[in-house]
């Protein structure tokens, strides 16, 4: 591939619709034990916001360079969505689409890290099902942007946004012909039958498809017999023209519409941590069929990313120029 077909991609505009969140990392040292509980003591070094959910799929797209929209429910002026307007700070016209409420907070996740090691995590937020008009806002964005974006990507964190009706607006889009990716949790069953294509982990396939995976080091994954039949449960139930599943140190496999499959290895150097790397994967992945790629090339495109995004501390995206040096 050379750098003018990299630099297409640029070109695409992509509808992000899911759950925004916010993730803050409270950086510091640890050297000694509480004397008051068991307990490491945190020396604070300094604290760091970045876009978490689909709001890190958006920083994926928008630290790559293509255009955006960010359809989503937010708290009505709440310190965290502040935060992030500010992240994306010279791109208020991509957050125009956010329904804020004024009963409902941003979700944030707040990780505390002590020597490079994750503490514990305080979630702030409310999972429940959003109200039936704020439901009825973002349907009526997702209308909006028809005919105005080449892909949909539906990041989905069971935090109450992706409802039964959504799902049904979304899959009108399909039906246009508008490619619709989804990245699916398993604590928000919906029909996904009519989306262009499904992108779940091992451990989302695995509860989605009631199928114990376990998967050997070295070993092809397409020669795992729980593995074949996890994912012909999925294609089964939901009639799927494609499927990808990121398979964190072992790599993707591709499902193609011919039902032909396809196992790509991981290209991490080093995984040093794997927040994120599903909504990298699925962004790039999604970015290349919007752009006319086979499935196989845009797996590998997505694999590219996700084991750049996997050699960094936290949720992360990857730059143009870190992906051009590969092109």
């Amino acid at each position: 591939m050379n750098q003018h077909k990299l630099l297409e991609l640029q070109k695409l505009k992509i509808a992000v619709i899911g759950d925004v969140m916010l993730d803050r990392y409270i950086d510091g040292r640890v050297s000694r034990v509480s004397p008051e509980a068991p307990i490491p003591i945190l020396e604070k070094k300094g604290i760091k916001n970045v876009p978490g959910g689909a709001a890190n799929v958006c920083r994926n797209l928008y630290d790559f360079g293509a255009d955006f929209k960010m359809i989503g429910v937010v708290g009505e002026n709440d310190k965290p969505y502040l935060e992030l307007k500010q992240l994306f700070c010279g791109h208020e016209e991509s957050l125009a689409y956010l329904v804020e409420c004024n009963d409902r907070p941003t979700s944030t996740k707040t990780r505390v890290v002590g020597n490079g090691q994750q503490i514990v995590r305080i979630d702030d937020e409310n999972t429940s099902q959003i109200s039936g008009v704020h439901e009825q806002q973002v349907i009526k964005n997702i209308h909006m942007l028809r005919g105005e974006v080449d892909a949909v990507i539906v990041a989905d964190y069971a935090k109450g946004v992706v409802t039964a009706q959504v799902v049904d607006a979304l899959k009108e889009l399909a039906s246009d012909g508008v490619i619709v990716a989804v990245d699916p949790h398993p604590n928000n069953r919906q029909d996904w039958s009519g989306v262009t294509i499904l992108k779940p982990n091992l451990k989302e396939l695995r509860e989605l498809a009631g199928v114990d995976i376990t998967l050997v080091d070295g070993q092809d994954p397409l020669k795992n017999v729980e593995l074949s039949n996890a994912l012909d449960i999925l294609i089964e139930r939901w009639h799927l023209g494609s499927l990808l599943v990121t398979l964190s140190e072992h790599g993707m496999v591709y499902v193609e519409p011919s039902g032909d499959r396809s196992w790509v290895p991981t290209q991490a150097a080093e995984v040093f941590d794997v927040s994120g790397a599903g909504d990298t994967a699925i962004t790039f992945f999604t970015l290349a069929l919007a752009a006319g790629w086979c499935g196989k090339d845009a797996t590998q495109f997505a694999n590219r990313a996700s084991g750049l995004v996997v050699c960094k501390l936290g949720t992360a995206s990857v730059s143009f120029d870190e992906l051009k040096r590969f092109y």
